[in-house]
């Protein structure tokens, strides 16, 4: 799988990035080991304040959890929902951000929903049934798909674009009592409800399928090439089998009426002649329908393999997952920024320091992504482990810096005063 353009996601874990920079070799024995202390330390800095941030985030969130299993204290106002969601989402937006995920415009979604419907069935999502739609995407990705045709005879290949992840959030309208039976296709999504949902691997012209208010219809394609064929084959049947039982039965019923003087026989050959006709159509009727049938089911097994391996994380489990990765991104940015300006000329403009590292992973480990520099020095700088002379950045040895960041851990929790408790 390809990855389509440069994305600020680092493809590689932080224990790995360790690794790579150690056996680059541009550090002494005695400093491999300072720098896997250092890496360590900084490490559990990062994620005691991520763990802050995922707190605040669950609270936020407790009031809009579809899921919360604890009791409140309190009922919530609608007011004070609509307020604790408008926190929550900016909070959010920041660490999706650290996670280098990326929000799509409302143009986007509907553009996603409404390309390239596979296996002739349309997917429509009716957006204005939820008072906030809010998506959130990772960079997009090229896999070559091979699917298997005409039990198994026949292939067909071809490459499809996809999200690596994607974030939804969503909050259905809400709706007053007698018309929440207009949503009563949804099963147990209530009105007004919030959920959260982490996908993997979405495709880019499949967004649809991650929504829960998605109605399957046909194709103006697909209605023609089943219509087509079947008028063609019913007026064919209607020439072949009942023009003669139905000419014979206008008859009989014209004669009842009084419109025909000659009278109609209908005999034992012309009754079982009209049955096997109408017999035949509705044989016939009943093969388009198990067509459309056959390309539902198709759609919804589609569907439920999606649901099965590509949902991640639902509602705290994606707060949870999230955060975790958006200390992963800042562990690894950090790292990076500050292994690079220890072991190069330790003095480099953010640009230079950005090129070093972009063009030492895709020299050495054939991988190209955008580095963020910016946020990089800025962790440095605010944990007092870089400072700026001039436009130029410089960091702390490898001494002075753990025993800095030793300290900053040793003061995370400040309840002493002058000794007293």
């Amino acid at each position: 799988m390809a990855s389509e353009s440069s994305s600020h996601f680092i493809p590689y874990s932080k224990d790995n990035i360790i690794k790579m920079c150690l056996a680059e070799g541009a550090l002494s024995e005695g400093d491999r080991d300072s720098f896997s202390q250092f890496a360590t330390i900084l490490s559990a800095l990062l994620h005691h304040e991520y763990h802050d941030r995922q707190e605040i985030l669950k609270s936020t969130f407790a009031p809009l959890n579809p899921d919360e299993a604890l009791i409140s204290l309190s009922a919530h106002s609608q007011q004070e929902r609509n307020a604790a969601e408008d926190k929550f989402l900016a909070m959010f937006r920041e660490v999706l951000t650290g996670a280098n995920f990326k929000e799509m415009s409302r143009e986007e979604i509907a553009r996603s929903i409404s390309e390239n419907p596979r296996l002739g069935i349309r997917v429509e999502v009716d957006l204005d049934q939820f008072e906030r739609v809010c998506v959130f995407r990772r960079d997009v990705r090229t896999e070559h798909v091979v699917e298997k045709k005409l039990f198994g005879f026949k292939k067909e290949e071809y490459d499809r674009k996809f999200y690596d992840r994607v974030v939804l959030y969503l909050r259905f309208k809400d709706l007053p009592d007698d018309q929440k039976h207009s949503r009563e296709e949804l099963g147990d999504a209530e009105s007004g409800q919030s959920y959260l949902k982490l996908f993997a691997m979405a495709p880019t012209d499949g967004l649809e399928m991650l929504f829960p208010n998605a109605k399957m219809k046909m194709t103006l394609k697909d209605k023609f090439l089943i219509g087509g064929p079947a008028a063609a084959g019913g007026i064919f049947m209607l020439i072949k089998k009942l023009l003669y039982p139905l000419a014979t039965l206008s008859f009989l019923i014209m004669f009842w009426l009084g419109l025909r003087e000659e009278e109609v026989e209908m005999d034992g050959q012309k009754l079982a002649a009209l049955a096997v006709a109408v017999a035949a159509v509705a044989g016939f009727v009943f093969k388009q329908l198990k067509t459309v049938r056959l390309k539902r089911t198709k759609y919804m097994q589609a569907l439920l393999q999606n649901l099965y391996f590509r949902v991640l994380d639902n509602n705290n489990g994606v707060l949870h997952h999230l955060t975790g990765e958006a200390e992963d991104e800042d562990g690894k940015e950090a790292l990076l920024a500050y292994y690079f300006l220890l072991t190069r000329d330790n003095e480099m403009t953010e640009q230079e320091l950005d090129n070093e590292v972009e063009n030492w992973f895709k020299t050495n480990h054939n991988a190209t992504f955008d580095f963020e520099v910016n946020d990089a020095a800025r962790k440095l700088e605010r944990m007092g482990l870089a400072e700026r002379r001039g436009d130029k950045l410089t960091v702390t040895s490898l001494a002075e810096s753990k025993k800095h960041i030793d300290v900053l851990w040793d003061n995370v929790f400040s309840y002493n005063n002058g000794g007293k408790a």
